[in-house]
């Protein structure tokens, strides 16, 4: 990974080296909203520079620098950063491990459903919780056959994560599992249910 990461960060750079020499000047702007936005764009550019240099050395880092680097890539979809993330979910530290998942998640990327599926088997319930939203925020159709089972358990708060996860999913062929949880002995859990069959049946 380490070559494919800094071929990636020099392209990177490379190719934002032009951005910045356009946006640089209008720092000088004479309209105070564009001095502004120049100021923004170029802080967003070098943010995402020092967050792929991060990537690519979060090993042997100690569990803080480790959790903080993960957290820093939370939300940000390249490729260097993605196997980072992917790297991470299987870090020795659980507090990592969530935090990876819940990168990845936030990836709504469907290329990343065997992880997460991978990941319901976890020992640490924040672990599978974050990867039960990765599975609603994939995309992908294929994980409703996994969502399926996670509405039938006996944990709240497993139920209430699959349910949301499948508001994000939006695929009608689950509403039927749905409408079983109405007359769930947990208020919560009928509450939410009432709420994800509304979505599913707006689509």
């Amino acid at each position: 990974m380490a070559l494919e990461f800094f071929q990636h960060f020099g392209i990177y750079l490379k190719m934002n080296e032009s951005l910045l020499k356009i946006l640089i000047p209008l720092l000088k702007d004479p309209d105070e909203n564009v001095r502004k936005s120049a100021a923004y764009a170029i802080e967003q550019i070098e943010r995402k520079a020092k967050i792929l240099q991060l990537a690519g050395s979060i090993k042997g880092q100690d569990k803080v620098t480790r959790l903080r680097i993960v957290n820093a890539m939370a939300g940000i979809k390249d490729e260097t950063v993605k196997e980072a993330l992917k790297e991470a979910v299987n870090d020795e530290e659980p507090e990592i491990r969530a935090s990876a998942v819940k990168g990845l998640a936030m990836m709504k990327d469907g290329a990343n459903i065997d992880i997460f599926v991978e990941k319901l088997k976890d020992p640490v319930k924040a672990v599978r919780l974050h990867a039960i939203m990765g599975l609603g925020l994939s995309g992908d159709k294929r994980a409703t056959e996994f969502l399926i089972p996670l509405l039938m358990v006996q944990d709240i708060e497993v139920v209430d994560t699959a349910l949301k996860a499948v508001a994000e999913l939006k695929d009608k062929r689950i509403i039927e599992y749905v409408g079983r949880l109405l007359s769930h002995p947990h208020p919560m859990i009928r509450a939410r249910a009432c709420m994800v069959l509304g979505i599913l049946g707006s689509e």
